[in-house]
């Protein structure tokens, strides 16, 4: 039987269901099997007009996600579930069930100083006893309005626990962060979304008074004045929501509130002067924090009670060494389009077996928030029932399309990077410059001079003698270069359409020439020159 995950909300209905036996007996083995609880309805639960040879259960159905469409999702899962079992079941009432809400209030137990008094000594006592030094672990939690007399009258009255309460070397307190009077406790609906209201326009100012402070680095003259005087536009909703002066009067509640903004927007200032990113690294920085929450509760809710987090014992070990060779596969693959680039056959240039996982990271780890990011859609859209996580065509669906996206993603990423570092490397070779290594492949722009007066071998020649060639070294007895001069020809020639042009790649016997280094080129916009030189040589193809 699977197990179930813990419910976030309670749908009670009222199933009308087949007077049998045997069809009572499935129908509550069926919902037993979700870890929905079934019992018979009661007679003020059952329709004034019951339906003839029908009876009637009550069931709890459990469900995961936001309250909205909650109700539908459950009467959709109870639908296909009976359905597909082939029970005489229908459902006929439907509701949420919303727990009642209690907020208490928590006093700890702490030990009493006889020598209470007004010194130094004692101060220092109390201040330590108020933040927690002298708890004595024990904690009781009452109805808000519940005064420390009453606490302490009840602790006397009864013992628990191994260490009985002495009145007179226990004592009871609110933790200076806790707020005696809470005010949820018996606050009705109108009240409530007053509340949040205040609480948001709060929020709002907090962040107000923060973009105030750093918008002063970014005005000069009088037009500080502005966002100097909007910093304190929430100081009202943070003086009224504080619970230190909730209740005490307006000018006690904007003074409160003036200096928290005052305070918040002094910090923005000195982060702005410190940092000096102007408006769009801020704001940057807010987008990217805002997709780093939707991406990390979108996943969450995506696998939360889920098979993939059910089975994670084994499905973990068993996909490290798929993704570690994938890994290890689009490093490879870009070496290879890389140097294909040049069109340098793959295998014929010296590289460490290590640079393919440094060059693949940056191509996974995009392809990876992608897939995060489409993971925490599905997760959202599963938050608020839209997608039915109960359907396993669906799930096999989305995993399927998840893998192929991380797959393809992570291959286009990477032939496009690979690409475009090549391009970069041709136009340093063309400009006359030593190009920049790619993880583990450096080109170097070589002068090529013949050793010996006979012909020189040469495959797809012939061989430059007045200017540089960019050479990625050679594992072999052949080296393969790469000609930038002959890269203007190619352009040339096929603009003016002539489809018979030799490459600009060729291979020489590492042998029969000699490699020197070129110097770079004096206008950056050539080939690197080469001393001239003597000496003949062959083409062949």
């Amino acid at each position: 039987m699977r197990s179930p995950a813990p419910p976030q909300q309670r749908i009670r209905m009222l199933l009308e269901v087949v007077d049998d036996e045997a069809e009572l007996t499935h129908t509550t083995e069926a919902f037993g099997e979700r870890g929905w609880p079934v019992r018979a309805a009661e007679p003020a639960e059952r329709p004034a007009s019951p339906a003839p040879r029908r009876t009637y259960l009550v069931a709890e159905v459990r469900l995961q996600g936001a309250r909205v469409r909650a109700v539908r999702h459950a009467v959709d899962d109870v639908s296909r579930m009976v359905k597909r079992a082939g029970l005489g079941v229908w459902v006929r009432d439907a509701q949420l069930i919303r727990a009642p809400r209690e907020v208490l209030v928590a006093y700890h137990v702490h030990r009493t100083n006889s020598r209470d008094g007004d010194g130094l000594r004692a101060r220092a006592l109390r201040w330590w006893r108020d933040r927690g030094g002298a708890d004595t672990g024990r904690i009781v939690r009452t109805v808000p309005g519940t005064g420390p007399e009453e606490v302490l009258a009840d602790l006397s009255g009864r013992r628990f626990g191994p260490e009985p309460f002495d009145a007179a070397a226990h004592g009871v307190r609110v933790p200076s962060y806790a707020d005696p009077r809470p005010p949820e406790h018996d606050e009705s609906p109108e009240e409530r979304r007053v509340r949040w209201l205040w609480l948001g326009a709060a929020g709002a100012g907090v962040l107000v008074a923060w973009i105030c402070g750093m918008a002063l680095h970014w005005v000069s003259g009088w037009w500080r004045l502005l966002p100097a005087l909007l910093a304190f536009a929430g100081a009202l909703p943070m003086g009224r929501t504080a619970k230190e002066t909730r209740d005490r009067s307006l000018p006690v509640q904007l003074a409160l509130g003036a200096g928290f903004s005052l305070g918040i927007g002094a910090l923005g200032a000195i982060m702005e002067g410190r940092s000096q990113g102007g408006p769009g690294m801020w704001l940057g920085g807010l987008a990217l924090t805002g997709i780093i929450l939707f991406t990390g509760f979108g996943v969450w809710m995506a696998l939360r009670g889920t098979f993939v987090v059910r089975h994670s014992a084994w499905i973990v070990p068993l996909g490290i060494p798929v993704a570690w060779a994938m890994y290890a596969w689009l490093g490879d693959f870009m070496h290879a389009i890389y140097l294909d680039e040049f069109g340098i056959p793959e295998g014929t240039v010296p590289l460490e077996g290590f640079w393919r996982y440094p060059v693949a990271t940056l191509p996974m780890g995009l392809a990876l928030a992608s897939a995060l990011i489409f993971t925490a859609a599905a997760g959202w859209l599963r938050h608020f029932h839209v997608a039915r996580g109960e359907n396993r065509m669906y799930a096999v669906s989305v995993t399927v399309l998840l893998a192929l996206t991380y797959v393809l993603t992570s291959v286009i990423i990477g032939a496009e990077r690979a690409a475009s570092a090549a391009g970069q490397a041709a136009d340093a070779a063309q400009d006359g410059r030593q190009p920049d290594g790619y993880y583990g492949i450096q080109g170097t722009l070589l002068c090529v001079t013949p050793v010996r007066k006979d012909p020189v071998p040469v495959e797809r020649g012939p061989i430059p003698r007045d200017h540089a060639v960019l050479s990625f070294g050679s594992s072999g007895d052949w080296i393969w270069l790469w000609d930038p001069e002959r890269v203007r020809d190619l352009d040339d020639r096929s603009e003016a359409g002539i489809p018979d042009h030799p490459p600009a790649v060729f291979a020489v016997r590492r042998g029969d020439v000699r490699l020197e280094e070129a110097k770079p080129s004096a206008d950056a916009q050539s080939p690197a020159p080469c001393p001239p030189a003597t000496g003949a040589e062959k083409t062949t193809s």
